[in-house]
């Protein structure tokens, strides 16, 4: 076994080899569909009071930034594999369609 703790198992970039998700790889990482399209980038996890994470706010549409928004999609929705984070059955578009999430409450 290596010195990592990875030994022979396939090194993940999301994964721990105990199988924990890694937030801080998470996050910032694009999100594609079951046919391999990009449909969103994470923005944040959202975790409850009893510390589950409960949420995920996506950045979707725009481009480079411009023009993106936020929308909040069940943590249940997405698979995270050892290399790539899937939301099984989404399409830019309706995720486009969905409610915008904001962080804090407008003044």
């Amino acid at each position: 076994m290596s010195r990592d703790g990875a030994g022979t198992r396939e090194r993940s970039t999301y994964m721990t080899v105990d199988q924990h998700v890694r937030a801080s790889k998470v996050i910032g990482a694009s999100v594609y569909n079951d046919q391999d399209q990009k449909v969103g980038t994470v923005e944040d996890l959202l975790l409850s009071q009893s510390r589950d994470v409960t949420g995920v706010v996506l950045s979707v549409g725009g481009f480079l930034g411009i023009d993106a928004r936020y929308v909040e999609v069940p943590f249940s929705r997405l698979q995270v594999t050892t290399d790539k984070v899937i939301m099984p059955g989404a399409s830019s578009d309706a995720l486009k369609q969905m409610p915008v999430y904001r962080f804090n409450q407008p003044s």
